[in-house]
């Protein structure tokens, strides 16, 4: 597993959200979401803005680029 998908990944758990709750957040198909879950698929820097922004993480840290995180 990348670093990506565990990071993204910990980010998911720590939601408490579902599936098909994140994947309507991100205005994605939540087969879609499965996929970048289980590193299948790579997402869109579009994707990812959103992303980072509704779950407030840098897309330095998700890439692996920094250590720097507050999951809290």
């Amino acid at each position: 597993m990348t670093v990506f998908n565990e990071r993204f990944n910990q980010v998911i758990q720590k939601s408490n959200l579902k599936q098909v709750e994140i994947a309507n957040k991100l205005e994605i198909f939540p087969q879609t979401l499965s996929k970048y879950i289980h590193g299948n698929s790579g997402m869109s820097i579009e994707t990812l803005s959103k992303f980072c922004k509704e779950f407030n993480v840098s897309a330095d840290w998700l890439l692996g680029l920094s250590d720097k995180i507050d999951l809290e």
